[in-house]
């Protein structure tokens, strides 16, 4: 390569390199937005799938809140044990 070639070379890096960098910084940060994006679509499935689960418990288990008893949750959670020590009892005996 000759000297003029060399120049002309080392010029068009220097006035070309702030572009580069400018390539470079956005294809960062459109990786980093998508991996973003990628993690708030997961934890919103999860977030949905966990309240479909929290609406239904809380239509079975919502009678109980209702009665006035300042231990709606106690009584609750007596009534879930009891209900899973009742079908184990019943599997046992099959």
């Amino acid at each position: 390569m000759t000297r003029s070639g060399s120049i002309f070379l080392v010029i068009v890096l220097i006035f070309t390199f702030p572009i580069w960098i400018g390539i470079a910084g956005g294809m960062i940060g459109l990786v980093a937005g998508l991996l973003g994006a990628l993690i708030g679509v997961a934890a919103g499935l999860f977030g949905a799938v966990m309240g479909v689960i929290g609406a239904i418990l809380h239509g079975l288990f919502h009678p109980f809140q209702g009665w006035g008893f300042p231990f709606g949750a106690i009584l609750m959670a007596c009534f879930v044990v009891a209900l899973i020590i009742a079908l184990s009892a019943k599997a046992r005996k099959r």
